[in-house]
């Protein structure tokens, strides 16, 4: 059994660089609605600070980053899921997921909407984005974030996985995750009900095929009264 440390501050300081990319919009149906040019530059501007720059479509938005917000939580691998913390069906529901291999990054962003009490999903946006530009990171910039210890299981040497529940605790296995995937453009697929289930736990994953050898899933799992539980990233190398 070996040790991880889920540095949250250093899960985001890896995504720091510039990221270009796309902002693809696909309907319910995963059917292409529109796409458009996006640009995002992460800055490491002193101890605990980030600054972040987005440009979609040419309009333009500045983000100081000083603490990070309850339900957005980072992997040591630079994937990280933020979202809803609790089902309501008179509200918006939102989650997103990103996972990164070397400079290329994967990110979904799936909407439900209310509607005669059910939350139905409206929009996916698949956020292809490669680095162009690795910002250095001087190391008494980063600064840390420490969390309660917590351990990883390589029960399979084809696998490995990391689930973070709500209060900073790790439970791992070998354990697969059974979810229909419905395939999406730039090599990955998503599992998002069209309804989000009353009364059921229900679960939004995003996988990403990197290469012929390794893919990567991200899932962010509610339980039955939706609140939000957990959050499990998970490769495969084949």
């Amino acid at each position: 059994m070996a040790q991880i440390d889920v540095d949250q501050w250093a899960g985001l300081v890896a995504n720091v660089g510039w990221w270009q990319g796309e902002f693809i919009r696909l309907d319910p149906q995963r059917q292409e609605c529109s796409r458009t040019a996006s640009r995002i530059r992460l800055e490491v501007k002193g101890e605990r600070h980030i600054e972040q720059l987005l440009d979609i479509g040419g309009q333009t938005q500045t983000l100081q980053i000083t603490s990070l917000k309850k339900g957005l939580v980072f992997f040591p691998s630079g994937a990280f899921s933020q979202g809803s913390l609790q089902w309501s069906p008179i509200g918006e529901f939102a989650v997103e997921l990103s996972l990164l291999a070397g400079l290329e990054r994967r990110r979904l962003v799936a909407i439900y909407r209310a509607e005669q009490q059910q939350s139905h999903l409206a929009t996916i946006t698949l956020i292809p984005e490669y680095a162009q530009a690795p910002a250095p990171v001087r190391p008494e910039l980063v600064g840390s974030e420490p969390v309660r210890p917590e351990t990883t299981s390589l029960a399979a040497a084809q696998s490995e996985m990391i689930q973070i529940d709500t209060f900073w605790q790790v439970e791992c296995s070998s354990q697969r995750y059974s979810l229909t995937d419905e395939p999406l453009p730039y090599q990955c697929a998503c599992a998002l009900p069209l309804v989000l289930p009353k009364q059921k736990p229900f679960s939004l994953g995003l996988s990403w095929r990197v290469n012929a050898d390794e893919q990567q899933h991200l899932v962010r799992h509610y339980d039955a009264s939706g609140v939000w539980q957990s959050v499990c990233w998970y490769r495969q190398r084949f």
